[in-house]
């Protein structure tokens, strides 16, 4: 395979062995290089890298401008615009849900000795539900349409705010129910939540504008997830007072008939202690109408504590820390976000550096294949242009048709 002279450095050629015999004093003419053979492999990759990183590096300092000014404004911009936007205040608050046991729970140990399938569990629910729960659609819709009265500032005489999440935040679409959307796509961002399984409990955190609000918020969404707990505990009340009033009735009925079994016994059977066969079956009997008055007393006492639980109004929740209103502000994270734009922005300027000059040194190696590829560029943004015209006049049509 022929190489190409202009690729090949002077001093890297050394003499082939000729096939034609030719004298010592012979001119030193350059041989051909389809004949010469290169000397050093190694030599010529460390050159070959060498020049490319050279390159490469003239390349980025040619371009000042996108490699040097283009991260510094870039980074002055965000730090600026880090500076302008307003600080944000987080209330953090932790609880721990109260695991209670059911009205059944407690008939659960004798209604195994039974042998009834009455699992003796509790009604608590696991953390990490109500890291799910305190998230749920249903409480962030409560809680954005709650209208919350704040002061703004530490002064005394400092103004008082009135308004909900909608109107706080605000949200300034035209359909009233897609402000409410957005309004609650907002609380879930600024809402944090963290579940510790180890110990049982959550901690939820509001990010708003100013630090009433955010207590205010917080304090919101306890309020919200007790009142679920409180209603959830209430139904399942009622659901259990009816089922262990059939259960009860049916138990009555059972003891009166066990009752009425033993009471004919012993009226057919006076004289049963003078046969072991006749006491034998009184004992049996007897064993019966126990186990039964027992199921009938533990029946009762379970339908009374439905019927409690079923009005209890009692918090549900335990508040390890209460919200709190924010002294300091949230960090900024300006340090982080400078460096992180310093970063991109030299990829970027770096990129574009080294993109213009690779466009130019193919435009000098092949000027056709370069002029080609600039044609279909150019035939690329024509139709960019023309899509976007075509869908900048189909919403306009729309608009005008729906007004």
């Amino acid at each position: 395979m022929a190489l190409d002279r202009s690729q090949v450095p002077r001093s890297v050629y050394t003499h082939s062995i000729m096939t034609d015999d030719r004298p010592d004093d012979s001119p030193n003419t350059e041989l051909p290089v389809h004949r010469a053979v290169l000397a050093h492999p190694i030599l010529w990759e460390e050159r070959a890298e060498e020049v490319s990183v050279l390159r490469m590096t003239n390349a980025l300092l040619r371009h000042p401008r996108a490699t040097i000014g283009f991260p510094i404004v870039v980074t002055l911009l965000v730090v600026v615009i880090t500076l302008l936007l307003p600080r944000s205040y987080t209330s953090s608050a932790t609880f721990m849900p109260q695991a209670e046991e059911s009205a059944l729970s407690q008939f659960a140990s004798f209604a195994a000795d039974l042998g009834l399938p009455l699992p003796a569990t509790s009604s608590g629910l696991s953390p990490q539900f109500y890291e799910s729960l305190i998230r749920a659609r249903g409480l962030l819709h409560a809680a954005v349409e709650t209208e919350y009265v704040f002061t703004v500032g530490e002064e005394p005489d400092a103004e008082a705010r009135r308004g909900t999440l909608v109107e706080l935040y605000g949200m300034d679409d035209p359909d009233p129910r897609q402000r409410i959307e957005d309004a609650i796509e907002q609380l879930d961002d600024d809402l944090s939540t963290v579940a510790d399984a180890n110990i049982g409990t959550v901690t939820a955190a509001v990010q708003t504008r100013w630090p009433d609000l955010s207590r205010a918020v917080a304090e919101r969404l306890l309020e919200l997830v007790n009142q679920f707990d409180a209603e959830t505990r209430q139904t399942r009340a009622a659901a259990e007072k009816v089922f262990v009033s059939t259960r009860l009735e049916s138990a009555r009925v059972e003891l009166l008939v066990m009752e009425d079994s033993l009471q004919a016994f012993l009226e057919t059977n006076r004289r049963y202690q003078s046969s072991p066969e006749l006491r034998f079956a009184l004992e049996r009997l007897q064993r019966r109408v126990n186990i039964r008055e027992q199921v009938v007393s533990s029946m009762a006492i379970a339908y009374e504590e439905a019927r409690i639980e079923e009005v209890r109004d009692t918090p549900v929740l335990t508040v390890v820390d209460p919200p709190r209103r924010p002294v300091e502000p949230d960090s900024r994270g300006l340090l982080f976000k400078a460096l992180v734009a310093l970063v991109l922005a030299l990829l970027a300027g770096s990129a574009w550096a080294l993109g213009r000059e690779f466009a130019r040194s193919a435009s000098q190696r092949d000027p056709e294949a370069y002029g080609e590829m600039v044609q279909h560029r150019q035939e690329l943004f024509r139709q960019g242009g023309r899509v976007w015209t075509a869908a900048r006049r189909t919403g306009s049509r729309r608009q005008r048709g729906s007004s």
